[in-house]
């Protein structure tokens, strides 16, 4: 019998996510527990969140990072799903994710909630979306 190659399973797709607040402080009891519900919400989607250090801007120190696991373009849906309604729940609230480019470069894009209608979410969703085509052609 021959040997049947199987394709090596892709890697999940780990977005850096950093969530804002211009209303409260980021160690602020009310802000932790929104910040909670948005995981609650990820993680009851299936949607993998971890919690991982990362070099802080202009600081010898690391910053408490939330990362995305995506393990599929459905689960990027979901995801995007999932952020829209959180940032429609309380206009002081942003999502600002970092992403690799095709060459590698990192990039980062941030929606405010109270600019979800001058088509920030949309061009959310086209990265995301072209992030998608990228890992799982179709």
């Amino acid at each position: 019998m021959a040997d049947v190659e199987t394709p090596a399973a892709v890697p999940p797709l780990d977005l850096a996510l950093s969530l804002h607040s211009s209303r409260f402080h980021e160690h602020d009891d009310n802000w932790l527990e929104q910040e909670r519900e948005l995981l609650r919400d990820l993680e009851a989607h299936g949607v993998p969140v971890r919690r991982a250090g990362r070099p802080a801007d202009g600081s010898k120190g690391l910053a408490d990072t939330l990362v995305v696991a995506l393990t599929s373009a459905a689960a990027l849906r979901t995801v995007a799903s999932c952020w829209r309604a959180w940032l429609q729940r309380d206009r002081t609230r942003s999502v600002e994710i970092t992403y690799p480019e095709a060459d590698g470069t990192e990039q980062r894009l941030r929606v405010d909630a109270n600019r979800l209608d001058d088509g920030q979410f949309e061009r959310l969703f086209r990265v995301l979306d072209e992030l998608g085509r990228r890992r799982w052609p179709r």
